[in-house]
């Protein structure tokens, strides 16, 4: 009875976790967007990208990942002091977090300081290739 009980429980639990992982993938949200679709804020000015595609919870700030494409225009942004990409959620296969820290370190990609306490103790930092390839996440901020 009790292998039974707890076979039901594991198979209650994975169900759990795959009902979550749907609701977060459709309700992804871009809150470091500006109200227009195609517009990323940096330093308060926007700019406009191509194919954004993002996820992120607002009860979750630091969930945010973005991928998308500034084109031929480049934003230039104060240097993000230690930038540190977080690893995205396995279904969302445009964030490579391992590959884009690889690339800072390497210098194939440069970090900026997007938005400075983007919500409270957390900042927003966007990592841009010369090729106009970016991507954004929220990390906790360093103090000053």
């Amino acid at each position: 009875m009790v292998v039974q009980l707890a076979g039901v429980g594991a198979i209650c639990l994975a169900g759990a976790w795959f009902y979550l992982q749907n609701e977060k993938a459709k309700q992804g949200s871009t809150p470091a967007r500006s109200a227009s679709t195609n517009t990323i804020l940096i330093d308060g000015t926007g700019w406009e990208v191509q194919g954004y595609e993002g996820i992120g919870l607002p009860s979750k700030p630091l969930n945010l990942r973005g991928c998308f494409d500034f084109g031929e225009t480049v934003p230039q942004g104060p240097v993000a002091p230690e930038p540190r990409p977080p690893v995205g959620p396995e279904w969302f296969s445009c964030f490579d977090g391992a590959r884009i820290a690889e690339d800072l370190g390497a210098g194939r990609a440069r970090a900026i300081l997007a938005a400075r306490d983007d919500r409270p103790g957390i900042d927003r930092i966007i990592a841009i290739y010369p090729d106009g390839r970016a991507y954004q996440w929220r990390q906790t901020a360093r103090p000053e």
